[in-house]
């Protein structure tokens, strides 16, 4: 952490690394952090599409099997989306040092995006199948679960963006925090709507 050594009266100098150098490599860290959570999905994706390809030994589908309707991940997509749409509005909101708008509309994202996480951990406990039901099953299981876990983080994250936004933290100079928590939220989002048509396309095998 940079230590200011006062000089003059003027602006303090720092002993180390400023806190605009500290700010960007924090903002660096966490983008790759994303960019490497992004790929691993793409890794999930390419994974079930493959196995809904290549359907080994008939059991993507095994006897008594059939897909969750694509309704039940549309309305919780739809409502990511106005969350997202909400967290846009507070950052535009905290640039112009529009306090009030700023914090409801945080509020609003955040209180949006826990009510489909509890939604969602109520809604995997109550599938017509388990993991070992055959790849459709387990490969739903594992999608789910980790949309579950980048919503959870979200939560997490939001509940810390929320404070000190009421506590008067950010404003139109200070606001690095809310940009880089955007950055996972809309990630968050942009996940639920592939995941929402990737079961939704259900795509014809190609090779049977």
């Amino acid at each position: 952490m940079a230590t200011p050594i006062e000089h003059d009266g003027a602006l303090p100098m720092y002993a180390g690394e400023s806190p605009a150098t500290e700010a960007r490599k924090i903002s660096v860290g966490i983008i790759i952090y994303i960019l490497t959570d992004v790929l691993l999905a793409i890794m999930f994706f390419v994974t079930y599409l493959w196995l809904r390809q290549t359907n080994t030994n008939n059991l993507w589908f095994p006897p008594g099997v059939t897909a969750v309707s694509h309704l039940e991940l549309l309305w919780p997509a739809i409502a990511l989306a106005v969350s997202s749409g909400c967290y846009i509005v507070a950052q535009l909101a905290v640039r112009y040092n529009m306090q009030l708008l700023f914090r409801i509309a945080i509020l609003v994202a955040l209180l949006i995006m826990l009510g489909v996480l509890v939604w969602e951990v109520v809604a995997m406990g109550h599938l017509p199948f388990t993991q070992y039901s055959g790849g459709y099953a387990s490969s739903y299981l594992l999608l789910l679960g980790y949309h579950i876990v980048h919503m959870a983080v979200a939560v997490i994250v939001g509940v810390g963006i929320t404070v000190r936004a009421f506590r008067g933290y950010y404003d139109a100079t200070q606001h690095v925090g809310v940009d880089l928590a955007g950055v996972w939220w809309h990630w968050v989002v942009i996940f639920a709507i592939a995941f929402w048509l990737l079961v939704l396309m259900q795509p014809a095998s190609l090779f049977y």
